[in-house]
């Protein structure tokens, strides 16, 4: 009798134990869901404010533009009516609508002007490969993030200030007294990210500060595609890191992250027939079954064979075990690439960017996001238009600048509308690259990669109100944000994309607000964007 009155008590403990269990976790699933839920306002003072009260997620809504502005570019495929062009309701080819026409079929290059672009960029893009040194003329001007961030302030990922002499021991990590050091030939074999300095650590400015701590970390510079030529220049002594060249840009990379060229590797993959990724995240998986990378929008690689109804077969680089370069096949579907260069059409481009739209914003490619000149390279570069990589290389050498920081606001905003070519014309800021692609309602709008917009509350503090992704907006996003800054004030230049572009300087481009003086632009119309005062919207 006792033995089943001590199993008796057991089973009731047992089950009086999971009982307290299941409360405890319904406590809990309330508190979270309690926590995860819409906060509710204050009281209603009465009936006549009884409307339901804002949901507290998201904290930070779009801006009105954001909100209220179509955001896809198909919808600004239209301009006013050609007054040269047929208008008359007896014309059967006349728009619906004779105050607009359809712009879809518009080529922002002519055919003649494409074919020189497109021969540009590929020269362009494999000129490390035809380097025969570093394309710096010095160590300082290679390795400028030494004389930038070397005694200068920074903090941490922890948002803790960093140790004084931090930037100087990757200084002398970086050896400049030895650069150049190496002189080889390599492949970018996946995403990667070229840093200032040798480190994968961050570099904040002041967190408290509006528009300094995350996401600008000063250490990143940009973000190269796989398939993309590089020449390695140098590398610490402990061959942790190398110092890598590409067309537009370098800095430092892991060995992990490229693997070595010869001449025949270059044959077999510059062979002037290619594929562009049109897609970001796409998988490449070779025949063999071996996963490979993920390449995004914007990647070029070689086309092995005539594409078909299924999509196309490209070479994807590789390692071997002594990290010399190899080529694998791997199958590109339809729909995620197409040959290179797309015909530079109206329609193509709003194709294109809206695979971008919305995308999250990232400082210097960072997490494989893009900036706002990163977003306008890879745009173009689907077309076969090589653009510089930061915001003022791309304003002041990809085509005709015209000065516009004189005027007013709304003067600058009328010269766009009368002077712009949409799809054609830059918007250039100090450290902020915009296209215009047509107007809405009376008024420009362009498509940008923007963080936020600048905002100062009735104490004179600064802020920001945060977009932080690809968005198309006005010249005045966030116009009723209260203290809210007027964009166009800041407007320098209007930039007519031109062919044959103009010659760049040597060396690779840092990423934007991070132009070395070594690096800065040729002479304009317009002062270039201070090398030591890092800025964007």
């Amino acid at each position: 009798m006792s033995m089943r009155l001590a199993a008796m008590a057991r089973r009731e403990w047992k089950a009086r134990r999971w009982a307290l269990r299941l409360a405890a976790c319904a406590a809990l699933a309330a508190v979270l869901a309690g926590a995860c839920a819409p906060v509710a306002g204050p009281p209603a003072p009465g009936p006549e404010a009884a409307a339901p009260a804002a949901p507290a997620w998201p904290w930070d809504p779009d801006v009105r533009d954001v909100r209220e502005l179509p955001q896809d570019l198909a919808a600004y495929l239209v301009a006013p009516a050609d007054p040269a062009g047929p208008a008359g309701p007896a014309d059967e080819a006349a728009p619906a609508n004779p105050t607009v026409r359809d712009t879809s079929e518009d080529w922002v290059f002519t055919p003649e002007e494409h074919a020189a672009l497109a021969v540009d960029f590929e020269a362009r893009h494999f000129a490390p490969w035809t380097w025969t040194a570093t394309s710096y003329a010095n160590a300082t001007e290679a390795l400028w993030g030494v004389e930038k961030y070397v005694g200068k302030p920074g903090w941490g990922e922890n948002l803790r200030v960093l140790p004084s002499d931090h930037a100087e021991e990757l200084a002398r990590y970086a050896h400049p007294e030895a650069f150049p050091s190496m002189n080889r030939r390599a492949v970018v074999l996946a995403p990667a990210a070229l840093r200032v300095l040798p480190t994968a650590r961050p570099f904040f400015g002041d967190p408290a500060r509006a528009g300094e701590g995350f996401p600008f970390d000063y250490f990143q510079n940009s973000g190269l595609w796989p398939g993309t030529p590089v020449l390695v220049t140098h590398a610490t002594e402990d061959g942790a890191w190398l110092f890598a060249e590409a067309g537009h840009v370098s800095g430092w990379l892991r060995p992990g992250e490229v693997a070595w060229v010869d001449d025949d590797f270059v044959r077999a993959f510059r062979t002037g027939r290619y594929a562009v990724v049109l897609e970001d995240g796409t998988p490449l998986t070779d025949f063999s079954g071996t996963f490979r990378t993920r390449a995004h929008l914007g990647t070029l690689l070689p086309l092995d064979g005539a594409p078909d109804a299924y999509g196309m077969t490209v070479l994807v680089p590789a390692a071997d075990a002594d990290r010399r370069a190899v080529l694998r096949r791997a199958s590109l579907a339809r729909g995620a690439g197409a040959p290179w260069p797309l015909p530079p059409m109206r329609r193509v481009l709003a194709v294109v960017g809206d695979r971008m739209m919305g995308q999250p914003y990232g400082w210097g490619g960072l997490y494989e996001n893009r900036d706002c000149s990163a977003l306008l390279r890879d745009l173009f570069a689907c077309v076969g238009v090589w653009l510089p990589r930061n915001s003022a290389q791309q304003a002041q050498k990809a085509g005709v600048l015209v000065d516009v920081a004189a005027l007013a606001p709304a003067d600058k905003e009328r010269e766009l509308l009368e002077r712009g070519v949409p799809w054609r014309t830059l918007v250039w800021l100090r450290g902020h690259i915009m296209l215009y692609v047509g107007a809405r309602n009376g008024r420009p709008v362009v498509f940008h990669d923007a963080w936020g917009v600048r905002v100062t509350d009735a104490g004179g503090r600064e802020g920001r109100r945060i977009i932080g992704k690809a968005v198309v907006t006005t010249l005045t996003p966030g116009a009723e944000v209260p203290g809210a800054s007027d964009l166009r004030e800041r407007i320098l230049g209007l930039t007519f994309l031109a062919a044959p572009p103009i010659t760049p300087g040597i060396g690779g481009a840092p990423a934007d607000a991070h132009v070395a003086p070594g690096n800065a632009a040729a002479p304009a119309p317009v002062a270039p964007a201070s090398a030591n005062t890092p800025t964007r919207p």
